[in-house]
């Protein structure tokens, strides 16, 4: 018997809040902070990615993102660590 599937939409709900607060902070989103905050593996994301179009989409994202955030440090010559404990109210996140 195969394992239930731990692609919900809570999960994209989450995504999509990392993915706006990291944007809106102008920090980099990072598939290993995100998986870290949905309580998911990796491979797990990887895998969720090949089945649904909406996880692709949020691989997407993140990509575009973190091509984004390069461009926006090239130009501002600044850099930003993303700070989990900005994350802890969203995803009930403890160091």
């Amino acid at each position: 018997m195969a394992r239930p599937t731990k692609y919900n939409t809570e999960l994209l709900i989450k995504a999509d809040e990392y993915l706006k607060l990291c944007e809106s902070k102008k920090q980099y989103p990072t598939i290993c902070t995100l998986v870290k905050l949905l309580g998911i593996g990796r491979r797990t994301f990887y895998d969720l990615k090949l089945k649904h179009d909406t996880m692709a989409n949020i691989h997407t994202r993140i990509c575009d993102a973190q091509t984004n955030y390069l461009s926006y440090l090239n130009e501002t010559r600044s850099i930003s660590v993303v700070d989990l404990s900005s994350l802890s109210d969203i995803f009930n996140y403890a160091n």
